[in-house]
């Protein structure tokens, strides 16, 4: 009987050592999420950002922020290409095109800046990237 459970504890042991394991190889790279990120802008696939969203989504000063998918989704102009407008590159699409995602010095977050202005903002909690924040910083 001994042996028995003593089996059956080393099963459960090393079943949830898999299973840690399983959790923690899902984890995205920033790469991988761009990849998809700046497809889904280019398709202009608004389903598909509003997943890859964090809310509620910053904005910069003076606009309230993305409460959820929904808003997202009747604000995608504005979040993508409304604090663009008066730029040369004036929409996500042309900036988005040539543009990579750079860590933000000090912190695990990256950023994609457009016109040296307006900057989009990436984290990630438990290994899954998200958009989290739209800033313009002449603002």
């Amino acid at each position: 009987m001994r042996k028995l459970f003593s089996i059956l504890i080393l099963c459960s042991f090393l079943l949830s050592g898999f299973a840690i394991e399983a959790r923690t190889s899902k984890k995205e790279s920033i790469g991988s999420f761009w990849t998809k990120f700046k497809t889904a802008v280019m398709k202009n696939d608004k389903q598909a950002l509003s997943d890859m969203a964090k809310y509620p989504l910053s904005m910069p000063y003076g606009v309230r922020s993305v409460k959820n998918k929904a808003d997202f989704i009747n604000r995608y102009n504005q979040i993508f290409d409304g604090q663009l407008k008066g730029f040369p590159v004036n929409t996500a699409k042309k900036c988005f095109a040539s543009a990579k995602p750079e860590k933000e010095e000090g912190s695990s977050r990256y950023y994609v800046a457009c016109n040296d202005v307006v900057l989009f903002y990436f984290t990630s909690t438990k290994g899954v990237w998200k958009l989290s924040g739209v800033d313009n910083i002449n603002e």
